[in-house]
């Protein structure tokens, strides 16, 4: 009996890997064709496969080629079936998250959710990091009579974060450039070695401008594992509801309009109100030197559509189109009327007084009589205004 109890003993800590989930997310599993859902398992190599408890394969499905190795997996949660040197990938696990954790239902060894759950890979947003022991063993399982049960969850298993460095995340964070630095997200404190590549490590992609990012403890260590950082050399302190953002400036609406009616006004020659009834609200853009530029202007009776280039330190960042509408559709000159005749010929302006012989609206094209006696044809462009291009 003693040397059966040490041969149990022996085949169980040769299955696989015990880990966990440090976050929202949950193990998804295959049992009798549906899903369900795991916080811990212990996995183990059965039939060329990775299968948890009762021999219920992972899903998606991640095969395990060779037995008598060691396997491994990170933060991210990627397989790793170690042979000597050497370390071949074999997976990446994939977890689910529910709306309410509240309406899982146990089933033995998983957890059933009625609710459609939302999938994503381990260190993204809340749905946390994989924990585990460390590699053990992998054979082709033999035939079980018992399945190895989990332990039910009791909640996030965090690893100690303690060591001679020291990150304290701050609240609110602005970043400059493409790239996220942990530099720009905390104050570090410790060796000035440690300091100094902490500060320069980088964490990700920086948030869309006008956007916000939130920064938890659990993306902060994914992201120093990944950059080879021991955890447990490292204090990490996060206060809830830490976010970045990116470093930007808000260019004000009614910018855009001033523009617009400026080039309306001194390329077209529009002399009557001009409004916009746009709605678009504040523009953001990178902080520098902001200069706004008319890049087209276009006219269709009352209407003038314009589309407005935004330079950054010289440089096209975007643009915005809007519509600028002629006030005063009645707008008009009756023949016999006193005008002034704006003359505009190869970038020379000429205004004379004169009256008309035709009558029209605005943007009509009406025949005016200059006080030296010449004709032109022209434009109705405001009361009593009229342009003639020569």
């Amino acid at each position: 009996m003693f040397s059966a109890l040490i041969a149990g003993v022996a085949l169980t800590q040769g299955l696989g890997i015990d880990l966990w989930v440090d976050g929202k997310g949950m193990l998804r599993f295959a049992r009798e064709g549906r899903a369900v859902y795991a916080k811990r398992a212990r996995l183990v190599a059965q039939g060329g496969e990775l299968v948890g408890p009762g021999g219920c394969p992972l899903l998606p499905s991640i095969r395990v080629a060779s037995t008598g190795q060691s396997l491994s997996v990170d933060l991210e949660g990627r397989l790793t079936v170690v042979t000597g040197s050497s370390r071949t990938e074999i997976g990446r696990l994939v977890l689910a998250v529910v709306p309410d954790e509240s309406r899982l239902a146990a089933d033995g060894a998983f957890l059933i959710s009625a609710e459609r759950p939302t999938l994503g890979e381990p260190g993204e947003g809340v749905l946390g990091v994989i924990r585990s022991t460390e590699g053990a063993a992998v054979h082709a399982q033999a035939t079980i009579t018992k399945p190895t049960l989990v332990a039910p969850y009791v909640g996030p298993v965090r690893a100690a974060v303690t060591g001679p460095g020291t990150i304290k995340v701050r609240p609110v964070s602005q970043i400059a450039g493409s790239r996220m630095l942990l530099g720009e997200l905390a104050d570090i404190s410790g060796p000035a070695d440690l300091v100094e590549r902490l500060s320069k490590a980088e964490v990700g992609d920086s948030p869309t401008f006008g956007v916000s990012r939130g920064i938890d403890s659990v993306s902060i260590e994914s992201w120093l594992s990944r950059a080879g950082f021991a955890t447990k050399d490292i204090r990490l302190e996060v206060p809830p509801g830490a976010r970045a953002e990116r470093a930007a400036q808000r260019i004000p609406e009614s910018r855009f309009t001033d523009a617009a009616i400026e080039a309306a006004r001194s390329r077209i020659g529009i002399a009557a109100p001009l409004s916009s009834d746009s709605q678009q609200g504040e523009f953001v853009c990178p902080a520098g030197a902001v200069a706004l530029e008319v890049e087209a202007l276009n006219q269709s009776g009352t209407s003038i559509t314009a589309t407005v280039a935004v330079r950054v330190d010289g440089k096209r960042y975007n643009a915005r189109a809007l519509s600028l509408h002629i006030d005063g559709g009645a707008v008009a000159i009756r023949p016999g009327q006193s005008v002034k005749v704006v003359i505009r010929s190869a970038g020379a302006v000429v205004e004379i007084s004169g009256k008309a012989r035709t009558g029209g609206v605005l943007g009509q094209s009406v025949t005016v009589v200059t006080a030296s006696g010449t004709t032109h044809t022209g434009r109705v462009t405001g009361p009593d205004q009229v342009e003639v291009k020569l």
